[in-house]
């Protein structure tokens, strides 16, 4: 969840416009937003790629199952979904709570709670297998696939992948209701973001947009010849043996999925969040985040180069520079009071909340997920806390 002041300078980057002296853009432009962080130095010294198969010592796994029942009654969220793993140690994960309050209905065993924005993670890994592969360019304009948006044969897949191509997101206005997704599909919500002038040439600055991760997700589709939902399952679920991830389509039901809650009140049942697709439409329980973030920091799913990549050229997120943006990954920088520097991704939507994180001072891996609007931040660094034996 956002502060006031992330979200009021997200309204000021809105107010941004294209150079008036060149309204289309159609000149290169220069980074001018704040200075940028490669980071990759700082929190990956190599003990990221250590297996965290097996169990964690039977000690710190009772602290873990103390602070997650103690963060759940706290919060006075339904459920919750947690995971901890230690490289070269092993991984813990629990789920307790409802699944629904209304009726009372426990979570199963294969509980799958909203990702929401954690899925900009798996589509900007896709998008960068594409690119290994020699698919796809990093520097090749968008104006293949979508020739009508705005400064499209300027935008790149690299801005939109760091959230550099000034394009519309199009959860900025009112039109957009989770509740009444099904008359959203991905072309729809692209559609409806190019009805709006780009917030500033490519390149020239820094502002989180659903819309290009709605972009990159349709790209992949094209390049896979299959739904994004596929494409998921054959990349990363399949390969990492994930039972847990599942991409959500339209129409299509998912065993286990939690409803989403706002003050323990759940939400219609037909909430649809599939769709803001590659922007965010995965479904999971915490330890299968865990396992796709370590998969990606090892080098598992995409090489060592590209993982350095992801982490380069991080512009502060609403001009903060605690919480900044690569490729597909966030980093958190230490804080008072705390768990300390950190990359990942955080996400939020109707109902619920998730963060799944790399903190390479413990070294440990930590996901929390609820189904309802609680900082899932204050979830992860109880975990730290009990992982450090406080």
């Amino acid at each position: 969840m956002w502060s006031r002041r992330q979200w009021l300078g997200l309204v000021a980057l809105a107010g941004c416009r294209p150079d008036p002296r060149d309204p289309a853009c159609r000149r290169s432009v220069d980074y001018v937003g704040a200075p940028r962080l490669d980071v990759a130095a700082d929190v990956l010294d190599g003990r990221q790629r250590g297996a965290i198969d097996g169990a964690l010592a039977p000690a710190l796994t009772e602290r873990l199952e103390a602070a997650l029942d103690e963060v759940l009654a706290k919060s006075q969220a339904p459920a919750m979904s947690a995971a901890y793993a230690m490289p070269g140690a092993g991984l813990w994960s629990a789920t307790r709570g409802l699944a629904c309050t209304e009726p009372a209905t426990p979570v199963t065993a294969d509980a799958k709670f909203q990702a929401c924005s954690i899925g900009k993670l798996v589509t900007a890994t896709l998008v960068l297998r594409l690119v290994e592969r020699g698919r796809l360019r990093l520097d090749e304009p968008i104006a293949r696939w979508f020739p009508r948006s705005p400064g499209s044969s300027q935008i790149t897949i690299d801005h939109l992948l760091t959230h550099t191509g000034g394009v519309y997101s199009f959860n900025s206005g009112s039109t957009f209701d989770h509740e009444l997704a099904e008359a959203h599909t991905p072309e729809s919500l692209v559609a409806t973001a190019a009805e709006h002038a780009n917030l500033f040439c490519p390149g020239a600055t820094w502002a989180y947009s659903n819309t290009g991760y709605v972009m990159l997700g349709l790209i992949v589709e094209r390049c896979h010849d299959m739904a994004l939902a596929e494409v998921i399952a054959a990349e990363i679920a399949g390969p990492l043996e994930l039972r847990g991830l599942v991409g959500q389509q339209a129409g299509v039901a998912v065993a286990g999925l939690v409803r989403g809650h706002k003050d323990r009140a759940p939400l219609p049942a037909d909430t649809h969040y599939e769709a803001p697709h590659g922007a965010g439409s995965i479904a999971a329980g915490a330890g299968d985040l865990v396992r796709v973030l370590h998969a990606v920091l090892s080098g598992r799913l995409v090489t060592a180069p590209t993982v350095t990549r992801m982490l380069e050229d991080m512009a502060p997120m609403f001009d903060d520079p605690s919480l900044r943006y690569g490729r597909g990954m966030m980093f958190y920088e230490k804080v008072p009071g705390g768990p300390g520097r950190m990359v990942g991704h955080s996400g939020g939507a109707l109902g619920a909340r998730a963060i799944v994180a790399y903190l390479p001072a413990e070294p440990a891996f930590v996901a929390v997920m609820f189904n309802d609007e609680r900082p899932a931040e204050a979830g992860l660094w109880a975990l730290v806390q009990a992982g450090r034996g406080g």
